[in-house]
């Protein structure tokens, strides 16, 4: 069954066809009228829906693009969304390289620092979790 309206007028002239209606055009125009209304009719709708929406936001002073494209006038404006499309397009083996870096820096300063405490039985505590080091004698 078809989705778009001249597909709906297609099927619905075949069928007419094969059962051999007398007023088959007078059909067809008054179901492609009320397409067009149901149409319009959904259309109407969400105009409506689109303006309300936008009074709300404007009444809590939440614009789409508040300055336009006088927002790109500025030349800092400009780097920031350049800047952002980069590390976007970077996704994510960027970001968990930075974190994983970020990560084994802070453990390398907090160690210089004297954050690492040996316990007996060879075990290390590191910010307050216990790890175990256990020894390979094959």
């Amino acid at each position: 069954m078809g989705i778009r309206r001249a597909n709906i007028l297609d099927e619905l002239d075949m069928v007419l066809t094969d059962a051999a209606f007398a007023d088959r055009d007078a059909i067809l125009r008054d179901y492609a009228s009320m397409l067009d209304e149901q149409h319009l009719e959904r259309f109407g709708y969400a105009l409506s829906r689109v303006a309300e929406t936008s009074s709300q936001l404007t009444a809590l002073d939440i614009t789409a693009w508040r300055n336009g494209w006088r927002f790109y006038a500025d030349f800092g404006n400009i780097v920031g969304v350049l800047i952002t499309a980069i590390l976007i397009s970077l996704g994510g083996p960027f970001w968990y390289d930075l974190l994983q870096l970020s990560v084994t820096t802070l453990r390398s300063t907090r160690s210089r620092l004297g954050g690492d405490k040996a316990v007996a039985g060879g075990a290390t505590v590191f910010g307050g979790l216990q790890t175990v080091e256990e020894d390979n004698q094959d």
